[in-house]
């Protein structure tokens, strides 16, 4: 059986013209860490892009993008 080495997660909102975004990145190991607080875990859409190799939210205009790929907005979803 194959078992990942990480897990991850991008995440895009769109509330009315406003953009935000971000990712999570987990490395799968078999500690429990099930009571670490998610903001451990995110990261920028940028980061997560250069992990993988996998350009997220290609179709947004440019400067939508790289706006919201560039940063995460942490009081904005609650972190």
């Amino acid at each position: 059986m194959i078992v990942p080495k990480y897990f991850y997660m991008a995440l895009l909102l769109k509330l009315g013209n406003q953009f935000t975004a971000f990712a999570f990145w987990a490395e799968h190991t078999n500690n429990d860490h099930s009571n670490d607080p998610l903001s451990n875990y995110v990261i920028t859409i940028d980061e997560l892009e250069q992990r993988t190799g996998i350009d997220f939210f290609c179709n947004l205009p440019d400067n939508i993008e790289d706006k919201v790929e560039s940063n995460v907005a942490y009081n904005y979803w609650g972190f």
